[in-house]
């Protein structure tokens, strides 16, 4: 009898937006902790925020991700596909995972150096 319990699997994007955050984190600081021009300073009033517009037709407003995807967009480290989509469902390939990581590290690529790996094309 199997002890092990099983549950489902997060969804790639999910785990892949945490990985991306922490680096970028880890990169650049913690930009939630940063002084933000528009804070409300004594003697003014606050307004009430406005719901996020998601940058993908396929991320809604309402999703909980929607503020982690659009702040990687606005870092230039996830910029979707040309059909305007993020494609959340979709699987993440090895030299997408590659890419989402070396953006996120501020790294950067010799495009003279060919590529070792037979599975990705150059």
């Amino acid at each position: 009898m199997n002890s092990w319990r099983t549950r489902e699997k997060a969804p790639w994007y999910r785990i892949m937006l945490i990985i991306t955050l922490c680096s970028a984190l880890l990169a650049v600081g913690n930009p939630a902790l940063a002084a933000d021009p528009t804070t409300p300073t004594a003697g003014s009033t606050v307004t009430a925020p406005t719901a996020l517009k998601s940058q993908f037709s396929d991320v809604p407003s309402t999703d909980a991700n929607v503020i982690f995807v659009n702040f990687l967009v606005g870092r230039g480290i996830i910029s979707g596909y040309p059909d305007g989509g993020y494609h959340p469902e979709e699987g993440l390939t090895r030299a997408q995972a590659a890419t989402v990581i070396v953006k996120a590290a501020g790294l950067s690529v010799d495009p003279t150096l060919a590529s070792p790996f037979s599975d990705v094309n150059d």
